[in-house]
């Protein structure tokens, strides 16, 4: 829902757009460092469905690059970079 004739002003030092997987790390990341972070996340709350929440809820965050990259070419059958 688009807002109308609202005037806002809120002060931060990080802003997210984009409440999914990513938003969310950023959010606490920048958050455990000190920033004051405001989020900005165009679905409603009742029916927010994130990309990570579309895919399985799936994500790697890996340590063997070789590995990972093995890993993504077996799963999609495609070369990664």
């Amino acid at each position: 829902m688009l807002v109308g004739n609202h005037k806002w002003h809120l002060d931060a030092d990080v802003i997210i757009v984009g409440y999914g997987c990513a938003g969310a790390v950023a959010a606490i990341t920048a958050h455990d460092a000190g920033a004051n972070v405001i989020i900005l996340e165009k679905q409603p709350a009742a029916s927010h469905i994130s990309n990570t929440y579309m895919s399985g809820g799936g994500f790697i965050c890996p340590t063997d690059i070789r590995g990972a990259t093995r890993f993504m070419n077996a799963i999609n059958r495609w070369k990664t970079d």
